[in-house]
């Protein structure tokens, strides 16, 4: 059996580069395991690949590209939003390949209304944001509805505008990506593996209670960050990691 491997997925829009320093930061917690961010077809360096339609489809696009370098290794899934759904359907679906997951700021449409999976207030920003034609005005607004801290808000908006810039995602991935979530309804239960569910309780577009009965189905503890919002990633990420770090290193 080869060394571990942590896989980590974005959410709606993103991609690798929006994990910022979090993604090597993870790598230095663990360093022993490999460490991939793959993009989601339509984004970042598969920018220009029609968006998958499904959160079933992602999983099948990033499993087939890391095929050859996760042979044999046991996978640490980490998603947050859109991506919990896709590290959620990737353990449901090949339990034999996954040693854990980690889902932030998740929700499946069997558990949780469409109104608490996308809050009413934030409905108004995501149209803006969806049909905005100026970078910099739909970071910020997206920050403001994905963050709960402003200081760093203010330190990622220009870099995230930039990446928009180089890399921008059609509004028709985006509209597929929306759909792909908005339908994921799986069956929820138990996983055959070490589980972890973390939410930040000041999240503006998801309802937390979506996290908790998440949690609840999969038998376990909702983790819920006081002072976080939807990317806790983002807001508390040395509270996250170390969260993880705990977690898995008990579990391994």
């Amino acid at each position: 059996m080869k060394s571990p491997a942590w896989v980590l997925f974005r959410g709606l829009g993103r991609q690798a580069s929006h994990w910022c320093s979090f993604a090597q930061d993870l790598g230095g917690r663990f360093p022993q395991a490999r460490l991939y961010t793959p993009d989601f077809p339509g984004t970042g360096t598969r920018l220009h690949e029609e968006g998958s339609g499904s959160i079933e489809d992602m999983v099948n696009a990033v499993r087939s590209n890391l095929a050859f370098e996760l042979v044999d290794r046991p996978l640490w899934l980490l998603g947050l939003s859109l991506g919990s759904m896709v590290a959620l359907s990737w353990a449901q679906r090949f339990p034999a390949e996954v040693a854990g997951v980690a889902l932030v700021s998740g929700s499946v449409g069997t558990l949780s209304p469409p109104w608490k999976r996308l809050k009413p207030g934030a409905l108004a920003t995501v149209t803006r944001v969806a049909f905005s034609r100026e970078a910099a005005e739909r970071e910020r607004q997206t920050l403001l509805i994905t963050s709960a801290n402003p200081t760093r808000q203010k330190d990622v908006v220009q870099e995230w505008t930039r990446l928009a810039g180089v890399a921008p995602v059609s509004r028709k991935t985006l509209r597929r990506q929306m759909w792909a979530a908005i339908k994921f309804s799986p069956v929820v239960a138990p996983l055959h593996c070490p589980t972890l569910v973390v939410a930040g309780a000041q999240d503006q577009l998801v309802d937390p209670d979506c996290s908790r009965q998440l949690a609840r189905a999969l038998g376990v503890q909702a983790v819920i960050n006081p002072a976080a919002g939807h990317d806790v990633a983002l807001d508390e990420p040395e509270w996250l990691l170390q969260h993880l770090e705990t977690w898995a290193k008990s579990k391994m």
